[in-house]
């Protein structure tokens, strides 16, 4: 059983009773006008395998009730204006970044706020690094536990006493940069409260 409306056009919501087509496998209903959120009840297709509402102007979170789909192999909610976190389980496991991609307030990646800390030390050492200014002595800083390809490995502790690999890259070393780039890109879709997301 399937729904196919492409190009068609119709506006209005996903009603909540879709949860009644309980043999429905494929739901294409991509550019079209469709607003509102998409609702949870879409969670109680449990023989869906494929999702297209792309190209719409969906609102709001994904539900985190597709992720009990254990069938569902392609989701695509690109270019709607949804926001909030991507699920992380069932089948948003194996999902590119390409299903959400055009939803400018979704967030890409989550992650702790030790993963941050550490990512923003890495950031703010190699400054010092590249403009040439002198690190703070080694009083200050915390105890290394080894060097690598492109540059050293430190221990740190933060607050709640959990401690975490800081990995320093050296400017020097061939290949430190394009490191140095993959983390910023990673700082970029980085999803927390207690940072804005940067453009």
């Amino acid at each position: 059983v399937f729904i196919f409306c492409w190009l068609r056009q119709p506006s209005g919501v996903i009603p909540t009773t879709i949860r009644g087509l309980k043999d429905l496998q494929y739901l294409f209903v991509e550019y079209n006008r469709l607003q509102g959120s998409i609702p949870d009840s879409i969670g109680d297709l449990i023989n869906l395998k494929s999702l297209n509402l792309s190209n719409n102007n969906l609102s709001g979170t994904i539900p985190i009730s597709l992720e009990k789909l254990l069938d569902l192999k392609d989701i695509n909610v690109s270019f709607n204006k949804l926001e909030g976190e991507i699920p992380r389980e069932g089948p948003f496991r194996n999902l590119s970044i390409k299903s959400f991609e055009g939803n400018e307030l979704l967030c890409e990646i989550v992650l702790p706020l030790s993963t941050i800390f550490m990512i923003v030390m890495i950031l703010l050492i190699l400054r010092y690094q590249k403009r040439g200014k002198p690190l703070p002595n080694d009083a200050n800083m915390p105890p290394l536990i080894g060097k690598g390809g492109f540059g050293s490995v430190y221990k740190a502790i933060i607050q709640d006493g959990m401690e975490v690999a800081v990995k320093v890259f050296d400017p020097q070393y061939e290949g430190a940069f394009k490191s140095f780039d993959i983390e910023c890109d990673v700082m970029k879709r980085i999803c927390h409260r207690n940072l804005i997301k940067n453009h």
